[in-house]
């Protein structure tokens, strides 16, 4: 296969990722929607020529806003009151190994994020990953999160 042929097949695999990631993004808005009971305003928007993908879905003051870039790249930036905003770096294209891999981790950190938006649970969760600069540190947080609510859950049905 030619250097040429080569490129050609990596755009369109990123091209493929960066559609399901938007496809991840699109109905996980409309599923945290069905629950929502506030006030919601919720932007879309694309850069130049349709490049990128901005999400940004707002209650209040607090804001999930996930981007999507042609690189294959995604951010989340997530702001509370008391926090302000937190970015944090999602997938980066060029380091995964498996991009379906990434995608399914994206699914449930989109998920997540949602949730706490729009059920409640914003500052909670900003109190877990704010202040974690890099990857490892965020994922790390988001874990224990996760833990959190399991007992939580736990402790409810008790």
């Amino acid at each position: 296969m030619s250097k040429a042929e080569e490129m050609k097949l990596e755009r369109k695999k990123r091209k493929d990722a960066v559609d399901k990631m938007t496809a991840v993004v699109f109905t996980e808005i409309q599923k945290r929607l069905r629950k929502c009971q506030n006030i919601v305003g919720i932007t879309i928007q694309t850069g130049p020529n349709g490049h990128h993908r901005y999400f940004t879905v707002r209650q209040y003051k607090e804001k999930v806003a996930i981007n999507i870039y042609n690189d294959g790249n995604v951010d989340a930036v997530l702001e509370e009151m008391v926090y302000g905003e937190v970015s944090i770096p999602l997938i980066r294209y060029k380091e995964v190994n498996d991009i379906d891999g990434a995608i399914i981790q994206l699914k449930d950190y989109v998920s997540v994020f949602f949730k706490a938006l729009l059920e409640g649970g914003m500052h909670e969760f900003l109190a877990f990953i704010s202040g974690c600069d890099i990857e490892s540190e965020w994922k790390a947080a988001y874990g224990s999160y996760i833990e959190y609510l399991a007992e939580c859950r736990r402790h409810r049905r008790t």
